[in-house]
Formats: C-alpha cells, sequence, structure tokens
C-alpha cells in the first residue's frame, strides 16, 4: 500500500509538472509574432512593422486599407483580451461567458442603448469611415480567425474563444469612453435621492461648484422613484470596467515659442482615467500615403486620438459636460404611450435576446421615447406608479467620430484642425493644438445641450427639454492668446457670461491654480520643465485648508506630545504631496474623516457612502463651506439638544486621525508616510483572483500625489486611500522637433503577461521617466527593431 501511495503521488505530480509545461508552452506560443513574415488574406500590398524597444508598432503601408487592416490586426496580437471584454460590455453578452452574475450589467448597456447607438450610427457614417471601419475589424477577426489554438491566456483561464468583429463595434466602444466620462448621470440621480430628505439650499451648497450656486438642481418628485437600484448597479458596471470613482479628469498645456527655449511651441497632456491592465491606451505609428502619424489611440479605436504629425499636435481633457438629463414621463394605463409636449405618443420598442452561460436566454423589452429610454424598464419603481424617468444622453446622437480623427491625423494646420473636431461630439472634449509654424490654440468640441429651462438638472416632466446643441462655432476657442500659453484641467471652460450653459460638473480648481503658476513663471521653458510640471505634487487646496484646521492641531498638541509630534510635522510640511511626506500622510487621513464627521450626519452611511463617489463635489463643498460661512454643515445632527462648531469637528478629525493612522502605520509617527497607505495597482479584469492576480496584476507601487494636484494620485473615497485614478498616459512635444515626442504608457504595451512589455513602463510612470516614440523612418528602420512584413496570401 505503501508504494502504491508513492507511485500515485509520483504520478499526480508527474502529471502536474506535465501540466504545468504545456500551459507555459501554451502560454508562451500564445505571444505576439513580432519578426518575419505572415501571409494574410485581405490585404492588396505588403506591410510593414517595425516594433521598438518599448513594443510600440511602427505600421508602413501602401494604402489606407493596408494601413487599418495592419493596425486592426497587431492590436489583436497584443490586446485580444482586452478588445474582446470591451466588446462584449458594449454589446450587452457579458453573461454568454459569465452567466447570471452579469446579467444587470448586460440590462443595463443594452437599455442604455450602446449596441442600438451603433447601428444607427453606422447606417449613417461617411463611406471614408465605414471603409476604415471595415478594413479595421477585418484585421482583428483576420487574427481570431488565424490563431483558433492559440489564443491569449484569459481565453484558456475562463474556457471560452473569442467572436469576430463588426465595423458597428467601433461605434459601440466609443461611446463607452462617452458613457465612461459622463459625470451627470450619477449626481443627479443621487441629488434627485436626496431631494426627498433635505431642502433644495442644503444640496446646492453640497453639489455646487466653487463659483456659483447651482439652479435648478432637484426636483422632490424624482425621491419618489427608487433610484438605489441604478446608483448600485454602478458598482457592478465598475467591477467590469475598472472605473471605481468619478475622479476622471486630465491636464493639458501648450505654449508657444516665446515661452521656449527651442523657440516653438511645446504641448503637453496627461488624461486621468481609471489605472488598469492592459492600460486604457495603445501606442502606435500609421504611415500611409497622405498620413505620417504617431500617438494614442484606443483598443477598438482605428485612429491616433492623441498625438501628432509632422506638421500639428494635439491633446484632450474631458470638459465635464453636463451631458445627461433625466426627465419624469407619463405613461398611459396599458404602458403603450406616453405624454409629451401636451400630447400622447406611441413607444418605440425593440426587444433584445441575452445569451447566458448554462441557463436560459433572456428576454429584454426595451421602450424609448424621443427624450431617451426609459431606465428603469429593468429597475421597477413600483407597483401602480403611471410614470416613470426616461433619460436623455448626448451619446443618443450621431456623431462620425472616426471621420473626425481620420481628418486630424492629417491636419497640417488649425483652419485643418478645427474643421476636423468639427465632426466629433462624444463625449464633450477641450483639445488644446500647436503646429511647427508657431501657433498655438484651445477648442471646445462635443455635444453641448441647449436646454428649456438653461440649467435643465432634473427637468420638469413630460416635455422635450433640449432645443439642439452650442452651434461648433459658438463654443469657446482660443487661437494665439497674447498670454503665450493655454491649460485646461477640467476646470470652467467659459466665463459666466457666456450665453450658454455647458456644466456646474467642474473639477476643483487646484490642478489649474497650479499648472498657471508654474507656466507664469519669468522664465523659458524645454521639455525636462514639462516633465517636472507633470509630476509636481504641490496642492493649493491644501494651502487653502490648512490654515483653518491647524489651530485645534496646536490646541491639541499642547496637551499631548502624540498630537505635538503631528503638530510639528503639519507645520514643517511644504505641502507638497510627496509619498515620503508624513504630513500628506496626515493631511489626507484628516481630510477623509473630516468629510465624515461633516457632512455624513446630514446625508445618513450609505448616502455618504455614494457621495464620495465623485471625489471632486466632496472637495468643492469643503471650499464653499469656508469661503461662505456656511457653519451650520458643522452641527452633529446625530446629538440632539447639542451645537457642534467648526472647532469641535476639527478636533474631532484629528484625533480621528491619530487613531487611524496608529492603527494603520503603528505608533512611530515618523513612518506615517503617505505612500505607506496610497499605492498603486493596476489590476486585471481577473486581478481579484489570489493566484491569477499574481500574475496579471501590476503593483503595488508606492505613489505620490492626491485629487488636487498636477501629478493626479486620485484615490476611490469611499475606500481609501490606493490609487485608483491618475495619468493613464504621458505625452509632451517640442514642435522644434515635430516628429517624435516623450511618452509613457503604464503598465506596458502589450497586454499578454509573458510580453517583456506587459508591464515595463509601470515603474517608469512612477518616477516621472519617459521613452521616446519617434516617427523618423531612417531611426526606426537603422535601430535593430523588430521587423515583421504582412504579405497578401
Amino acid at each position: 500500500m505503501k508504494k502504491f501511495i508513492i507511485a500515485v503521488l509520483i504520478l499526480a505530480f508527474g502529471l502536474i509538472l506535465v501540466t504545468m509545461f504545456v500551459s507555459y508552452y501554451k502560454f508562451k506560443a500564445s505571444l505576439p509574432k513580432t519578426t518575419g513574415k505572415i501571409e494574410i488574406s485581405g490585404l492588396t500590398n505588403d506591410v510593414e512593422i517595425y516594433r521598438d524597444e518599448n513594443g510600440v508598432p511602427h505600421i508602413y503601408a501602401q494604402n489606407e486599407e493596408d494601413l487599418y487592416f495592419s493596425l486592426g490586426y497587431v492590436m489583436a496580437q497584443d490586446r485580444l483580451w482586452q478588445l474582446e471584454l470591451v466588446r462584449r460590455l458594449v454589446n450587452g453578452r457579458m453573461s454568454e461567458v459569465f452567466g447570471d452574475t452579469t446579467l444587470a450589467i448586460d440590462e443595463f448597456f443594452l437599455t442604455i442603448g450602446f449596441k442600438h447607438i451603433a447601428g444607427e450610427i453606422y447606417s449613417q457614417v461617411s463611406e471614408t469611415s465605414k471603409s476604415i471601419a471595415v478594413a479595421y475589424t477585418d484585421g482583428v477577426n483576420s487574427f481570431i480567425e488565424s490563431h483558433q489554438d492559440n489564443y491569449p491566456v484569459e481565453f484558456l483561464i475562463l474556457e471560452f474563444e473569442p467572436q469576430f468583429w463588426h465595423p458597428e463595434d467601433i461605434y459601440a466602444v466609443s461611446r463607452l469612453m462617452g458613457w465612461e466620462l459622463s459625470l451627470a448621470w450619477h449626481v443627479e440621480l443621487l441629488a434627485g435621492k436626496l431631494s426627498g430628505k433635505m431642502s433644495s439650499r442644503l444640496i446646492n451648497e453640497l453639489f455646487g461648484d466653487y463659483l456659483s450656486d447651482w439652479p435648478n438642481i432637484v426636483d422632490a418628485r424624482l425621491s419618489n422613484f427608487n433610484l438605489d437600484a441604478i446608483l448600485k448597479l454602478q458598482d457592478q458596471i465598475a467591477n467590469v470596467t475598472g472605473n471605481v470613482g468619478l475622479g476622471q479628469g486630465s491636464n493639458n498645456w501648450v505654449i508657444s515659442g516665446y515661452k521656449s527655449k527651442s523657440g516653438k511651441p511645446i504641448l503637453a497632456n496627461d488624461p486621468h482615467l481609471t489605472l488598469m491592465n492592459p492600460s486604457r491606451w495603445y501606442m502606435a505609428h500609421l504611415v500611409a500615403p497622405g498620413v505620417n502619424v504617431a500617438g494614442f489611440t484606443i483598443p477598438g479605436s482605428p485612429e491616433i486620438i492623441v498625438g501628432f504629425n509632422q506638421k500639428i499636435s494635439w491633446g484632450i481633457t474631458n470638459v465635464m459636460n453636463d451631458d445627461v438629463d433625466f426627465i419624469i414621463t407619463k405613461i398611459s394605463r396599458d404602458s403603450t404611450r406616453y405624454l409629451i409636449d401636451g400630447g400622447w405618443e406611441e413607444f418605440v420598442e425593440r426587444v433584445e435576446i441575452i445569451p447566458i452561460k448554462n441557463d436560459n436566454p433572456r428576454r429584454l423589452k426595451i421602450l424609448s421615447t424621443r427624450n431617451g429610454p426609459i431606465i428603469n424598464a429593468i429597475h421597477p419603481v413600483g407597483k401602480g406608479m403611471d410614470e416613470q424617468v426616461a433619460m436623455r444622453w448626448t451619446g443618443q446622437e450621431f456623431s462620425d467620430d472616426i471621420l473626425a480623427f481620420h481628418n486630424l491625423n492629417r491636419a497640417e494646420n488649425w483652419r485643418d484642425f478645427r474643421n476636423a473636431i468639427r465632426h466629433f461630439k462624444v463625449p464633450s472634449l477641450n483639445f488644446v493644438f500647436a503646429d511647427i509654424n508657431g501657433n498655438i490654440g484651445y477648442q471646445c468640441s462635443g455635444y453641448i445641450p441647449i436646454r428649456t429651462n438653461r440649467t435643465g438638472h432634473l427637468p420638469g416632466r413630460n416635455q422635450r427639454h433640449w432645443r439642439g446643441f452650442i452651434p461648433f462655432d459658438q463654443l469657446p476657442r482660443v487661437y494665439n492668446p497674447a498670454k503665450n500659453y493655454l491649460a485646461t484641467a477640467n476646470n470652467r471652460v467659459a466665463p459666466p457670461s457666456y450665453p450658454y450653459y455647458i456644466s456646474h460638473l467642474w473639477e476643483p480648481p487646484s490642478r489649474i491654480i497650479r499648472i498657471r503658476e508654474l507656466l507664469e513663471e519669468d522664465k523659458k521653458f524645454d521639455v525636462n520643465d514639462f516633465k517636472d510640471m507633470q509630476m509636481d505634487v504641490k496642492s493649493p487646496f491644501v494651502e487653502f485648508l490648512l490654515p483653518f484646521i491647524s489651530p485645534e492641531l496646536k490646541e491639541l498638541a499642547d496637551k499631548e506630545d502624540r498630537y505635538n509630534q503631528m503638530y510639528q510635522f503639519i507645520q514643517g510640511w511644504d505641502m507638497q504631496v510627496r509619498g515620503e511626506s508624513v504630513g500628506a500622510a496626515l493631511f489626507h487621513s484628516f481630510f477623509s474623516n473630516f468629510l465624515r464627521n461633516t457632512l455624513s450626519d446630514e446625508l445618513g452611511e450609505e448616502n455618504f457612502h455614494e457621495y464620495l463617489r465623485f471625489a471632486a463635489i466632496s472637495y468643492r463643498a469643503i471650499r464653499k463651506i469656508y469661503q461662505r460661512n456656511l457653519h451650520h454643515w458643522f452641527d452633529d445632527k446625530t446629538t440632539p439638544g447639542k451645537i457642534e462648531s467648526e472647532s469641535d469637528i476639527v478636533l474631532k478629525s484629528w484625533t480621528d486621525t491619530a487613531t487611524e493612522l496608529e492603527n494603520k502605520l503603528g505608533p512611530e509617527i515618523i513612518k506615517w508616510r503617505w505612500d505607506r497607505m496610497h499605492q498603486i495597482t493596476f489590476k486585471h479584469f481577473l486581478g481579484d483572483q489570489p493566484l491569477i492576480g499574481r500574475v496579471f496584476n501590476v503593483g503595488p507601487l508606492p505613489m505620490s500625489g492626491s485629487h488636487t494636484t498636477i501629478n493626479n494620485g486620485n484615490y476611490n473615497m469611499q475606500n481609501p486611500y490606493d490609487c485608483r485614478v491618475g495619468p493613464s498616459m504621458r505625452m509632451i512635444i517640442d514642435m522644434a522637433n515635430p516628429g517624435s515626442a516623450f511618452v509613457i504608457n503604464p503598465p506596458g504595451q502589450v497586454g499578454h503577461p509573458f510580453s517583456p512589455h506587459f508591464r515595463d513602463m509601470a515603474d517608469f510612470w512612477v518616477n516621472g521617466l519617459y521613452v521616446k516614440l519617434e516617427t523618423d523612418e531612417n531611426i526606426i528602420k537603422k535601430s535593430g527593431n523588430d521587423l515583421l512584413k504582412l504579405i497578401p496570401k
């Protein structure tokens, strides 16, 4: 028996070794092929693809169709898992793989209508756009078809195969980014939920921006609706997309040659998005007759979205456009009609079938109005109600995004640049521009609704609420300003005198204040200065708040040594949110506790948790409370008979801070470093699984910065302090050398865990280092880069 057991164990161990060897071989075999030749059906001419030392493809094609076909092919080589995941998400096909655990997500995306919208858009776009979409998806599908036994490891783990792409999928993916950058849907739903619990004045104080109140923010009627299900669904969606907090922001700025050492404009951009693995962005260099462009695109898109050609460069940030409205809609007793503008109209009805793994398909009926779909069709609001909520979103409108970027990639001057982005509508973006002739500019883009009541937050019922969109030529723009620089950081786009309403969802002013402060220094700038700026971590918000909260810490310091040490660190702090800073850890722990002690009693625990999802509004609220002496917020409503003062809440928050940091980091205050609390892990979709996470996740890595610094280290305030949102890439271009840029794309270019480019940019990114993206043909072809030739079959 003993020999038998030993033999079984040896056999089992041998099988494990064989399985590991086979699995390792399959994993390695699925690495992208970057050298040699591949014969492919669908090409008309040979294509050369050089992979540089950072894994970036430089694609040389003899015509546009081959160019976009090849981009689709190499993107599938590097990011097939990511492409499949995003395609399933926007088409409501997650449950086909993951079962009924993702059914609510599929129902949500089908109700909002990404798949339906994409089909409607594709039927109307230009022939140029259709040709590009077909070529790109043919390239993706060619890779899928030719690698049926050799897909990336995620498909092996989950035991399914990728499906072919359709040209319409590109437009659905573009709408996904528009949706992720839309903030109004969350803020307005939460405001509506609160409207039954507090006055509109208090809600204006909580949600209004830092310059003005938020008129018409709530309609108490919406508080009658069960919005919890919709709000909670966002948590499920976040787990799929990685988009865990509404902290998306961005920086871009550009200076004229008058302010640069090179005598030419310098442009910088770093969009702040959820940090994940694989990266949101994919770098590429595309060359064909009439185009030589490089920069950043996203998996599922065939054009360069942020980048440069030989004549111009451009960068983007989120306008923070208020692009969503919720309209209370009365429906008929038989649920076939709805009331609008005084008359009854028939619902437009469509039915979607959702395949579910190990279960029968689900049939989903979706009702749509002229104001958009009925969103609580999948979240019943209670028996006997004769009103429901329709959602109007700019993403439901037509736009030819491929044509916009196709023309932008080939633009040579300011006129070409503006004519290109005239076609780009969703999401609304701030574009900055520079050219080789020394010109700089800014153009606001996108659909910005013109509303019947100007602001439109939770508007009146049963009516068409939008009267069109602000004409492109009336959107804010600036060309060659006298101050010789332009900068955007999700701040207010236009002055109060601007005739149209854009938003009240601006980010706190700290980043733009600091950017302007640095750009207005009396000096000439170069690329290295811009690298330092992108890594800058001085916080104007800290400068604003610290004088208000330091006296109470001094009061505690006079009584106890622990607080005296804390006070000394705060007093000696230069307000730079560096990783090694004790002052930074103290301040951000204080602010977290201060928010809870100030606001949670009025909001209630659940609503307070939701309020923290969009970090900007909490920073704005605290600034407003102090600027306008709104001290009633400091009274703790859970202690009837007692009225707490500002000092009481600040003192409590400092004592809570000491307790929190001692529990987290130990009793030695000198070891309370910010980067021991504030770290980044680039998480993979499968990264929550312990063993798999060790392979697919990158991190944790120590982080500097916070919500209010240029080098954005935005953490989920619902569960502080790990960084989840930050510079998803960085790019700097000196137009004295228009054919190259300094870039970084964390954690790496390739989505395969055995690739050397899976995580090779993560440490560079954390430490403010860059790689060079070249477009000079001589450099690319003579530097020993890998060469893969695609040859027509």
